[in-house]
């Protein structure tokens, strides 16, 4: 399921190009006004790894950036969407929203004057996706660091579609059905800077060979590692 929120900022909102880890506790914030931040953040879905349950998309709307400063500038309504396959999820946020009709960001209040409530459904498991924000796939030696898989290596592939079994049984919990994933055209890299690290992932179109359960789970829950810090977000081309 999804929400699009339509935000209205009290003036011209100026932030800096790499603003996940301040969106994020946006929307913790939000959900802890109706007493579900705790298992959001702290516990999510899952024994070993921790999985969230939802994603969000970049903020959207008429903007300017500012290259030399590294900000960019929003002059009038954001647009801001929010997904989770978890339907308590969805209904927190839902009520957060009618709770306190604004978001705030940074030291700017983004007053919500729209939102609206969808779950999209999809025809087939075979299907493109986008990702329009960076897919993250990545792996940590014990011997310290960590190497960010890239779409030229096979492996890149292949994390994606474990992560993708993993957070289905998780979140679902039914064994995964099968997935394969492969190029759909050419990928652009991304380096986002979170908390004083630098994540590296990869937006771009993925053809998706699935069952449409699966393919609707990732649509609403995002590709590869990070979701609910603003990675993975996927679009239907066209779709806006």
């Amino acid at each position: 399921m999804q929400i699009k929120l339509t935000l209205q900022p009290e003036r011209e909102l100026t932030i800096p190009l790499n603003y996940n880890y301040q969106l994020q506790s946006a929307i913790y914030a939000m959900l802890g006004e109706v007493g579900q931040s705790d298992f959001w953040h702290d516990n999510g879905f899952g024994d070993v790894s921790r999985f969230k349950g939802f994603c969000f998309s970049n903020l959207t709307g008429r903007y300017r950036v500012d290259t030399e400063n590294k900000t960019i500038s929003f002059e009038n309504h954001i647009y801001l969407e929010v997904r989770s396959p978890a339907f308590d999820f969805i209904d927190a946020f839902q009520r957060s929203v009618e709770y306190r009709p604004f978001l705030r960001l940074f030291d700017t209040r983004l007053e919500i004057v729209g939102a609206s409530l969808m779950n999209r459904h999809l025809s087939s498991g075979r299907v493109v996706f986008e990702a329009v924000t960076p897919a993250v796939a990545r792996e940590t030696p014990e011997d310290g660091g960590t190497y960010y898989f890239s779409p030229q290596e096979e492996e890149y592939f292949t994390r994606l579609c474990n992560n993708a079994e993993k957070k289905y049984e998780a979140v679902v919990g039914e064994p995964a059905p099968q997935l394969s994933l492969r190029p759909a055209g050419s990928f652009r890299r991304n380096v986002t800077k979170y908390k004083g690290i630098y994540i590296c992932g990869y937006t771009g179109a993925f053809a998706l060979d699935t069952s449409l359960r699966m393919a609707e789970f990732l649509y609403d829950t995002g590709l590869g590692e990070k979701n609910a810090q603003g990675f993975g977000f996927l679009r239907i081309p066209g779709e806006r």
